[in-house]
């Protein structure tokens, strides 16, 4: 089974305040995915945001993120 991560969880890992994982995932710096208002980071996530380092944001379109967060929200552990 795949683990997620919240985002205090996510900012514990990368040392910054919670604040600034929900900027940089809104910004579209980061990758994540939102079920409602959560936003929910998976372990291919975080090894994007680890492989970035100081590189460029990658930008992903509405409509990836939009697919990407349907298929992820039909997985047995955040389907109600």
């Amino acid at each position: 089974m795949t683990e997620f991560y919240t985002v205090p969880e996510v900012a514990k890992m990368f040392r910054v305040c919670e604040q600034t994982v929900r900027n940089r995932v809104n910004e579209g710096k980061w990758q994540a995915w939102r079920d409602g208002r959560q936003i929910r980071f998976g372990p291919e996530d975080i090894e994007a945001i680890r492989a970035q380092g100081q590189k460029t944001p990658t930008n992903i379109s509405k409509e990836d993120k939009r697919k990407r967060n349907k298929q992820l929200r039909n997985l047995p552990v955040f389907a109600q």
